[in-house]
């Protein structure tokens, strides 16, 4: 588990420099914010990637899944991108983290309480994170004069079959709301996900 997560949060890394670079003619705070977010990621893989090698363990050490980086191929359109990584990916990561943390609290293990600190940092940052991704979506469906912020966000998750966890975790309604979810789309969301 821990070196699932030390994964995704090293590919994190990866898709907000691509995200940063990627895409020109941006203001200046759209790069700064991508920076920014790296930078945290980079934060979260190395306390991640201690706790591994107090383990005994090392990054690479584990098979990993190659999702968040066959999206980066796969998506490269703005708008798309926003919609899936931050405000798709990065959204579920705030729903599964209070699964994870109560898993953890519930065990016995002599390095519980530090991975109870990692998750905890990680979720006050992943708001933020998702916070960005939600003030840059609407940016740029106001810049592509699109409406229905909320339909076009789901119509982004269905085209690219973006599925939502079922087993073990609910939204977060509370970390989705402070990172810029309106009701409404978490109402949505809650019906696309029964759907899928």
């Amino acid at each position: 588990m821990l070196h699932s997560i030390t994964h995704i949060e090293f590919s994190a890394i990866d898709l907000a420099l691509d995200c940063a670079y990627r895409y020109r003619n941006m203001p200046k705070s759209y790069y700064y914010d991508w920076i920014e977010v790296a930078f945290e990621e980079v934060k979260h893989f190395l306390h991640l990637k201690q706790n591994l090698e107090f383990l005994g363990f090392r990054y690479g050490d584990f098979k990993v899944h190659s999702l968040l980086f066959d999206t980066l191929k796969i998506c490269t359109n703005q708008i798309d991108r926003i919609a899936l990584v931050p405000r798709g990916m990065e959204a579920v990561g705030l729903d599964v983290n209070p699964f994870l943390y109560q898993k953890v609290k519930n065990s016995k293990h002599k390095l519980s309480n530090e991975i109870l600190k990692t998750l905890q940092i990680i979720l006050n940052d992943e708001i933020n994170h998702v916070k960005k991704g939600s003030k840059w979506f609407d940016y740029l469906c106001e810049k592509n004069k699109i409406s229905n912020k909320t339909t076009a966000y789901i119509d982004i998750l269905k085209k690219y079959n973006f599925s939502l966890p079922k087993a073990n975790t609910s939204f977060n309604y509370e970390a989705r709301i402070k990172a810029g979810f309106s009701k409404e789309e978490i109402e949505l969301l809650s019906s696309f996900s029964k759907n899928n």
